[in-house]
């Protein structure tokens, strides 16, 4: 049986709701729920997002708003808040790089991230790359670089930009090359996870990773 959570003098009551699917343990939120729904699309693997600041120097953040969006052409969406630097940067040079973290980067996802994890970097810390601990790994002349620690970078082209659809901008992206680590990396792209292991974000510092089945 499906389960309705409604609203009964500020508390949470739940009341039967019918089902075709036969029983069930799910219930419907109630309408006074906060709805934070993009974390019930978890856990979402997580990304470093590469760009080049005005001057040409690296720059990067954490996101896990990225997606496949087509295969041929290989295209993606990217979602970022407006007013990131990221963004910025990505609107003006309409490039960027998107690398695959591991398991054991969590501190630095934390740290590309700091204006969502709260983390305060330091005073002379203009290099996201040397705070975070990464290696800024150069793949193809004159775009941004990727993250030389990771299992996979694809460098991307910007097609377009969408925005006034909510509270982030989602970034089209064409694919232009990539780059994979060939240890953890097959043939066919499948990542093996008897090597390296995706980070994965549940919410905020919350993260898990995957391992095999089987």
């Amino acid at each position: 049986m499906i389960l309705r959570i409604v609203a009964n003098s500020g508390r949470y009551q739940m009341s039967p709701a019918p089902t075709q699917s036969g029983d069930s343990m799910l219930r419907e939120l109630p309408a006074t729920h906060p709805r934070p729904y993009h974390r019930l699309l978890g856990p979402r693997p997580v990304y470093f997002i590469g760009s080049s600041r005005p001057d040409g120097k690296p720059h990067l953040c954490a996101a896990t708003n990225v997606t496949s969006i087509s295969s041929d052409p290989a295209l993606i969406a990217v979602a970022l808040w407006p007013e990131w630097e990221t963004t910025a940067n990505v609107r003006r040079s309409r490039r960027l790089t998107v690398s695959l973290a591991l398991s054991d980067q969590v501190a630095s996802v934390l740290t590309a991230g700091h204006r969502y994890s709260g983390i305060t970097l330091p005073t002379d810390s203009s290099d996201k790359f040397t705070a975070a601990g990464l290696t800024p790994l150069t793949t193809v002349a004159d775009y941004p670089a990727g993250v030389a620690e990771s299992a996979a970078v694809l460098v991307c082209d910007v097609v377009e930009v969408v925005t006034g659809l909510g509270d982030h901008d989602v970034v089209i992206a064409k694919v232009r090359a990539a780059w994979v680590d060939p240890e953890s990396i097959s043939d066919d792209l499948v990542l093996d996870l008897t090597r390296r292991r995706p980070l994965l974000q549940l919410t905020g510092a919350q993260f898990a990773t995957a391992q095999p089945m089987g």
